[in-house]
């Protein structure tokens, strides 16, 4: 059943040639087969759909590696983790559904589990090789053509009489790591987090968060038409919806001027963003002007991936501080498929890996460091375990994966 909805079914949902009604049903098809073909396979961890846990990655030898996913109270969770070791090879992912989108949980599931399984099983998808980029693609393509999530936007717009809004489409924000000794590489989508605890203590950030104001820093650089950027630079940056929705805060922020975006008056857009973000009481990273990434932010030019060091740590207080940090603008479930970030590089004996949600951002960088600091000598579950002590009391769910070289 396995290959005859992936190298049959699949292929027919996906062949735009061929008449709609045919690709229906063999999207439906494929679909109603989901979960009575799919299987995570042996020698895989994974937590999932709305429930929360703990994983250790030494129960199927993944001995340097634990992590938990923690709903914070609510509910439902909607962050996702996965560990999957073949031979030498071990993959992790962390997946958090979009906030305010359509079953985000669900996103979140289909995200770990086909990168799992592609992981697992490339031939199937005519890879010769596992591949980070093949993987998220084919994520985003499950999530964007999953028959279920379909149908409810449907009923929904039906219900309505109208057409389904940003909000009624599920996405997930991902990040992987895919250990394959001596080399280490991360991809990423959105706005889940990779940072690195150097064995001398450097901090490092190897993703950028794409979303926010950060997003908006790459619009800036990558869309710019000599000194002015217009709403239009923005919807061919971020897709209609995403360019309207930072325009909208950017004209707010005092950054518009006649109906164009003026690089001139970044600066002073910044000071009343930065006026408005504390007077709403975003506090808890004890920003200040003076840090780092305010400077890099009021010159309008986006750092490049990796960054380390106080720039790294001025990043990660500042990623829970815009009014548009939950704001993202590139996920898997986005059409068209954006693509991905990624980085490899030869970690060294004692340097700790942490993959998370964005939830981890609303621990302060000091309380943050103080946890790998006190317990970097220890296993990886107590790593995992002393972050759960220190963010149980936030309002965020949060997921961690762990892992220690």
């Amino acid at each position: 059943m396995t290959l005859i909805r992936e190298q049959v079914l699949r292929p027919l949902a996906m062949d735009s040639s061929l008449p709609e009604e045919i690709r229906e049903e063999a999207n439906r098809l494929w679909w109603l087969t989901y979960d009575k073909s799919f299987r995570l396979g042996e020698n895989t961890l994974c937590i999932s759909g709305g429930n929360e846990g703990e994983l250790y990655g030494r129960r199927i030898g993944i001995d340097n590696s634990a992590g938990l996913c923690y709903a914070a109270g609510r509910s439902n969770n909607q962050d996702a983790l996965l560990f999957s070791a073949i031979e030498d090879e071990e993959l992790t992912v962390v997946a958090d559904g979009l906030g305010g989108h359509l079953n985000g949980e669900k996103a979140a599931k289909i995200a770990v589990e086909m990168i799992g399984h592609v992981f697992r099983n490339p031939k199937m998808f005519s890879l010769s090789d596992f591949s980070f980029l093949e993987s998220f693609k084919i994520a985003n393509e499950s999530i964007c053509f999953d028959y279920e999530l379909i149908q409810q936007r449907l009923d929904k717009k039906f219900r309505t009489n109208g057409s389904p809004g940003a909000n009624e489409f599920p996405g997930a924000t991902a990040v992987a790591a895919l250990w394959k000794r001596p080399t280490l590489s991360i991809a990423s989508i959105g706005d889940s987090r990779a940072y690195l605890f150097k064995n001398k203590g450097k901090f490092s950030v190897l993703a950028p968060d794409e979303g926010g104001l950060f997003a908006t820093l790459s619009c800036i650089a990558g869309c710019s038409k000599g000194s002015e950027i217009s709403k239009e630079d923005f919807q061919t940056g971020f897709g209609e919806a995403g360019g309207l929705a930072i325009y909208d805060e950017l004209e707010k922020g005092g950054f518009i001027e006649g109906g164009r975006v003026k690089i001139s008056l970044w600066k002073r857009g910044m000071d009343l963003i930065f006026a408005r973000e504390l007077q709403m009481g975003y506090g808890r990273q004890a920003i200040q002007k003076g840090d780092i990434f305010w400077q890099v932010m009021k010159r309008g030019v986006p750092p490049k991936f990796p960054i380390s060091g106080k720039l790294a740590e001025s990043y990660y207080r500042f990623s829970e501080l815009f009014l548009l940090s939950n704001t993202v603008f590139n996920y898997l479930g986005n059409s068209p498929f954006k693509g991905i970030f990624t980085y490899s590089f030869r970690p060294v004996k004692g340097d700790i890996l942490l993959l998370a949600s964005d939830g981890l951002n609303a621990l302060p960088f000091e309380e943050l460091r103080s946890v790998i600091d006190k317990l970097k000598d220890e296993p990886p579950e107590d790593i995992a375990g002393g972050l759960y002590d220190a963010i149980r009391e936030l309002k965020d769910n949060t997921t961690i994966a762990v892992s220690k070289f």
